[in-house]
């Protein structure tokens, strides 16, 4: 803000500028426009109307994307997720956020934390780790198999074993070994 304020005095042409946050550099950047100085703004747009041009992505339709590539090949029966945002007061964060709301809205995905990640890895890793841990959620381990038979062994794989032992017994061949030979569990030797 001060940088900004010392070129004003010494009469600049234009000014461009990248804002962090959109909020702080919002009244000097409407000073200079004021005075009428024309500002270009690169990526991070400031609030209000104060600037001659902005030079950047559509970050609402970058999250839209997204959000309708998670509806359409990521999550497409639904889902619960956690999000990790940008820097917490500026504009692409925000924005970005939006639009992916936009884009998984009617799929059933529902966004059960968010966090801002202040676009540094370490603190994206941490905020991830606190959040994946906050809403974890227990899976069952198969959805077919009741955990009584896992536990003693599946009922087909005792009358196979019984089976099997049986014909070998008789002087058979033994089936199970013939047609997979290296799962010879509890099958007699030939």
């Amino acid at each position: 803000m001060e940088q900004v304020s010392t070129f004003l005095t010494q009469k600049i042409d234009l000014l461009i500028i990248s804002p962090n946050d959109a909020t702080p550099l919002t009244g000097v950047v409407k000073k200079a426009y004021g005075q009428g100085i024309p500002v270009l703004v690169l990526d991070r747009k400031v609030d209000g109307d104060g600037d001659t041009s902005f030079i950047g992505a559509d970050n609402v339709d970058i999250g839209r994307q997204a959000g309708q590539f998670f509806k359409a090949h990521l999550l497409p029966q639904g889902g619960k997720i956690v999000q990790l945002k940008g820097l917490a007061g500026s504009t692409p964060a925000k924005e970005r956020a939006d639009g992916f709301a936009e884009g998984i809205a009617g799929s059933g995905i529902t966004i059960v934390g968010s966090a801002d990640a202040d676009w540094l890895r370490d603190e994206a890793q941490q905020q991830a780790d606190a959040l994946l841990k906050a809403h974890r959620t227990r899976r069952r381990s198969s959805p077919r198999t009741p955990r009584w038979q896992k536990a003693r062994g599946s009922p087909r794989r005792t009358r196979a074993r019984r089976r099997c032992r049986s014909s070998a017994s008789r002087g058979g061949p033994c089936r199970r070994a013939a047609s997979k030979p290296w799962r010879r569990s509890g099958c007699p030797p030939r």
